[in-house]
């Protein structure tokens, strides 16, 4: 049982009328609260028992999660079967010979040696398998977003090169106004400095919202901004375009 959120836990000696601890999400998901009855099909019988507490439920740890918990004396009639987590130790782990898997390996079947009906699933491998599953999905963001910069920046050299006439007839009027070459290269550099500042800003804020709507809402997840990323971003958007700008214009 995860940590009691709201409500409080039942003796482990507990004998009384059937009570149920139900996970924090589930309850609001449902519109339900400590106090009210709930009842549910289990085995072809329909149980009713108290809510007695709500209890958070964290996927990122390896322990054992459920959704819904009863009180001793509820589903014993139901034969229900026992299911437990083993965990190996930091420092046990640390002991243990160089090659892990082996290590694990040994202690599994030493255990299905000693409890030979007993059935063992390795999390180990599964999350695994789920973190190579993440991995290559973020693999391919990341080439989406390599294309959608390729992308932008094609883009961005298509516009500066649109713009080429208008700045050599900028830079033949500042000329005729006694302008230094190095004064015009200043008015270039500021205007496609600003040209590359405000969109990146703006794609960064619009950028941030979005994905913290969709992390913390919609996967219920941390988010965090790292600021040193987001100058790096704003400051290599604006070299890029200035630099992009002046080669440009000559």
């Amino acid at each position: 049982l995860g940590e009691i959120v709201e409500g409080e836990r039942w003796p482990t000696d507990y004998s009384g009328p059937p009570l149920r601890s139900l996970s924090a999400w589930q309850a609001n998901e449902f519109g339900l609260s400590v106090g009210e009855t709930l009842t549910l099909t289990i085995a072809g019988r329909a149980v009713t028992a108290t809510i007695a507490s709500l209890h958070d439920v964290n996927w990122n740890r390896n322990g054992i999660n459920f959704i819904a918990v009863f009180a001793p004396g509820t589903l014993e009639a139901a034969r229900p079967t026992a299911i437990g987590s083993l965990r190996f130790s930091p420092d046990r782990l640390a002991r243990a010979p160089a090659d892990k898997a082996l290590y694990e390996d040994k202690i599994t079947r030493q255990i299905a040696e000693q409890f030979p009906d007993e059935g063992m699933i390795r999390t180990r491998q599964v999350t695994a398998s789920i973190a190579e599953i993440i991995d290559n999905i973020g693999l391919v963001i990341r080439c989406l977003s390599a294309v959608t910069i390729l992308a932008g920046l094609i883009v961005l050299l298509g516009a500066v090169a649109a713009d080429c006439r208008r700045k050599l007839k900028d830079a033949m009027i500042m000329k005729a106004m006694c302008a230094s070459r190095e004064r015009i290269l200043r008015a270039f550099a500021l205007e496609y400095g600003i040209l590359g500042f405000v969109p990146a800003v703006a794609a960064l804020g619009l950028g941030a919202v979005a994905s913290w709507f969709v992390v913390v809402q919609r996967m219920d997840l941390g988010w965090t901004l790292s600021p040193g990323v987001l100058v790096g971003i704003v400051v290599g958007a604006t070299s890029v375009t200035q630099a992009i700008g002046l080669v440009a214009a000559g």
